[in-house]
């Protein structure tokens, strides 16, 4: 991974405060990338979507976040995504979170560098 775990840097919890949307925590394994993000709980409708490429934001796909069962704590709610990577020809994802909630986008983009793995056939074989 190109970033540190969201939920182990400083300030964390001011993004979130800030932002309403923050990426909490990501994992590679086998062939495929999840994570959980948190949201503010500013509303009961809300949609979390991953948007993600392989290719540089050439092309891209909106993967729906769901959400995870019992995780609201008044304050905050947490959805669960899982991006599945080809095996072959992809040498990097990359992706930014989308979180909308009455009629407006709040995005969490890594403060504007994108969240990225870089792939490799070792990790891709497991």
């Amino acid at each position: 991974m190109c970033f540190e775990q969201p939920v182990a840097q400083t300030g964390f919890h001011d993004i979130l405060r800030d932002n309403l949307v923050k990426l909490e925590n990501s994992v590679i394994n086998k062939n495929y990338c999840e994570g959980t993000i948190k949201v503010r709980n500013i509303a009961f409708e809300k949609a979390v979507f991953v948007r993600y490429t392989f290719n540089s934001w050439k092309t891209w796909k909106d993967l729906k976040a769901q959400y995870y069962p019992n995780s609201c704590t008044g304050y905050s709610d947490t959805f669960i995504f899982r991006i599945i990577v080809p095996v072959e020809g992809v040498e990097m994802v990359e992706f930014a979170i989308c979180f909308q909630c009455q009629g407006i986008q709040h995005w969490d983009n890594n403060l504007g560098k994108n969240y990225c793995i870089k792939c490799s056939p070792v990790w891709i074989r497991i």
